[in-house]
């Protein structure tokens, strides 16, 4: 019994299968905070590209505009005709003159209006390259962190297959130790013709039947003090005669005294048996 005792309550292996668990349950919800992570910075990336889009825009709007303006400007302090062929005639107020330079104010104005939306973006855009490099340093960080949550889930299940391969083998020796003990039992019955039964799995208290007792409730109980056993009161001892308790005061003899009981129950028996 102590033996199968220390085999129930000595289990270290699940104790560290219970410590990996909790890492691995750790690990898993730094993933998912990691992963929300990676999703924000996703978003932010998909906001510069906008904003990278529209600064391509923009600039490629603000190149047109730019050329245009050129072209009106040599329209306007040059003139585009033919001296040969055509008469130029000088007006104090020409409607062209005023035409062009009021459409090239306007196209100035849009240029300068490009100009602060490109500075804008620009300026967006150096905000969320701090986001990108955050985001790369979480892709990274994401790796290493799964690399580790399945190292950990491969450490768990071979530590969970070295434990089922264990509790196996103590099952086993259970069922051995068990069978072992029955036979014991049985080979001291067959011997003694006392049965051996420890008192609440206490190794220090026995109670002992003998096959030739006529009640099943008579026993014998001893407990052990100081290497010596100790007779203890029961209805069964207090019936045993006086012949009994002078071979226990003389010899001083445990085993002489079970010998002796041994005796007077078969000789009851035999009595019995011969009526």
């Amino acid at each position: 019994m102590g033996i199968l005792s220390a085999y129930d309550n000595e289990d270290p292996l699940a104790a560290r299968e219970a410590g990996r668990i909790k890492r691995l349950q750790i690990a898993e919800a730094d993933v998912v905070e990691l992963q929300a992570r990676l999703k924000t910075a996703q978003q932010a990336e998909r906001r510069v590209q906008a904003l990278q889009d529209e600064q391509t825009r923009l600039h490629r709007r603000l190149q047109s505009m730019e050329r245009e303006n050129e072209k009106l400007t040599k329209s306007i302090g040059q003139g585009s005709f033919n001296a040969a062929t055509t008469k130029v005639v000088h007006l104090r107020q020409n409607p062209s003159d005023g035409m062009d330079a009021g459409e090239a104010r306007v196209l100035r104005a849009e240029i300068i209006g490009l100009r602060k939306q490109l500075r804008t973006l620009e300026q967006a855009r150096g905000a969320h390259a701090s986001e990108e490099m955050q985001e790369a340093k979480v892709k990274v960080a994401t790796e290493k962190l799964r690399i580790r949550l399945e190292a950990a889930r491969q450490e768990r299940d071979n530590l969970q297959h070295s434990l089922d391969g264990t509790n196996k083998q103590i099952q086993k020796m259970k069922e051995f130790f068990k069978k072992k003990v029955s036979v014991f039992r049985e080979r001291i019955l067959q011997l003694t013709g006392y049965a051996f039964h420890m008192v609440d799995g206490d190794d220090t208290r026995f109670r002992l039947h003998h096959q030739y007792m006529g009640n099943p409730d008579d026993d014998i109980k001893l407990f052990l003090k100081d290497n010596h056993f100790q007779i203890c009161d029961t209805p069964f001892v207090r019936s045993l005669d006086s012949h009994t308790w002078a071979t226990v005061k003389k010899l001083k003899s445990i085993p002489a005294f079970l010998a002796q009981i041994t005796l007077n129950l078969l000789n009851d028996t035999t009595v019995t048996e011969a009526l």
